[in-house]
C-alpha cells in the first residue's frame, strides 16, 4: 500500500468563470458555484503514479477553526506524474466575502487504508474574473462595488440608468420591502417602503407622505384620494354659459357622500377663459359644480363625458 506524506502544489481555478470569457454564447450562461482543483501528490519526493480517493473540506481558518459545509469526496481519482483534479462544488452559501481554506485527506491507492490529512491547508483565491465581473467595479476593501463608474462613494454606487423587469414581487421580498436613498445630499430615512400587503408608502425625512394602496392615494392629512364609484364618468347634455357668467350643475355621482370631497375634470377641456370655481357634495349621490365664464362670448358646450374624483 502507498501512503501519501506531502501535498507539494495546490492550484484552485475557477474554471466555469475562465470559460465565461472565451466567447459571446458562453457569456449568456449563467457562471455556477462549481470550481475545479488541480494539485500535486509526491511520496517521499517523488511524484505519485496511482489511484486515490480524496475528501476535500472547506475551513474558515487556516487551523483548526470551524468546517463550514459539507465534505466532499473524489473517489478513485487518477494520479499521473503526481497530478490529479477534481471538480467541487460547495454551493454558493459557504462564499460569503470571508477567508475559506481548503483541507485535503488523501488515500492511495483508491479503496485501501486509512485517509492521511495533507498538511497545510490550502487558501483559496478568487480569480480576477469573480472579483471583477464585467461592468462591475469591487474596491480593495471590498465594501464599495461601482456599476458603471470605478471610484463608488456608497455601498453601491450606479452610474446610469436602473431598470427592474419581472412579475409581481413575491416570498423573498417579504423582509426586504424598504428602499432608501442616501447620498449626494440624501439620506437614509426617505424612500419608498412597503409595511402591509398590498400598499406601497413615500417617506421623507422618516416621515410618511403619501400611500399608495387598493382603496387609492392617502394624502398627508389624512385623506384618501380614490376614483369615484361607478359611474366614475358620468355624461353631461348640452348647456351654454353666458358672457361672464356662471354655471352651476347638479349631478348624479353613486358613491358621493356629503362630507367627502370632489375633484371635476371634463374629459374635453373647457373652453378658453373658463374654469371651474368650486365643487362639492351637497347630498347623499349628488355633486354640485359650478363653471365661470370669464370671456366676452357666450360658452357652449356640447353633450360630453364628465370624470368625477372622491376622497376623504
Amino acid at each position: 500500500m502507498c501512503r501519501v506524506k506531502s501535498l507539494l502544489l495546490a492550484v484552485a481555478l475557477i474554471l466555469s468563470a475562465a470559460a465565461a470569457l472565451t466567447g459571446p454564447a458562453a457569456a449568456q450562461t449563467p457562471l455556477g458555484t462549481q470550481f475545479t482543483y488541480q494539485g500535486q501528490l509526491r511520496m517521499e519526493g517523488e511524484p505519485l503514479n496511482d489511484s486515490a480517493d480524496f475528501l476535500f473540506s472547506l475551513w474558515d481558518a487556516e487551523s483548526e477553526g470551524n468546517m463550514i459545509g459539507a465534505e466532499l469526496a473524489a473517489e478513485g481519482v487518477s494520479v499521473v506524474e503526481g497530478l490529479f483534479t477534481a471538480e467541487l462544488d460547495f454551493g454558493a452559501a459557504v462564499f460569503n466575502g470571508e477567508a475559506r481554506w481548503l483541507e485535503i485527506a488523501v488515500r492511495s491507492p483508491a479503496g485501501e487504508g486509512e485517509f492521511t490529512t495533507l498538511s497545510p491547508r490550502q487558501p483559496l483565491t478568487a480569480t480576477p474574473y469573480a472579483i471583477q465581473t464585467r461592468g462591475i467595479f469591487v474596491n480593495e476593501a471590498g465594501d464599495r462595488v461601482g456599476i458603471g463608474t470605478q471610484s463608488p462613494g456608497s455601498s453601491l454606487e450606479v452610474n446610469g440608468g436602473v431598470r427592474a423587469r419581472g412579475g409581481p414581487p413575491g416570498g423573498f421580498g417579504v423582509n426586504n420591502n424598504g428602499y432608501a436613498f442616501s447620498g449626494n445630499g440624501g439620506d437614509n430615512d426617505s424612500g419608498l417602503f412597503s409595511l402591509a400587503n398590498g400598499q406601497v408608502s413615500v417617506y421623507t425625512d422618516g416621515a410618511e407622505r403619501f400611500r399608495f394602496s387598493s382603496a387609492g392615494l392617502r394624502l398627508p392629512d389624512g385623506s384618501t384620494l380614490r376614483s369615484a364609484p361607478t359611474p366614475a364618468a358620468v355624461p353631461l347634455g348640452a348647456f351654454s354659459i353666458p358672457p361672464n357668467g356662471r354655471f352651476t350643475l347638479g349631478v348624479r355621482v353613486n358613491g358621493a357622500t356629503p362630507g367627502m370631497g370632489v375633484i371635476v375634470n371634463p374629459r374635453n377641456r373647457l373652453l378658453e377663459r373658463n374654469a371651474i370655481s368650486y365643487a362639492y357634495v351637497e347630498s347623499q349621490n349628488i355633486v354640485v359644480f359650478e363653471i365661470i365664464n370669464h370671456s366676452n362670448i357666450q360658452a357652449n358646450y356640447s353633450p360630453s363625458t364628465w370624470d368625477f374624483t372622491l376622497f376623504q
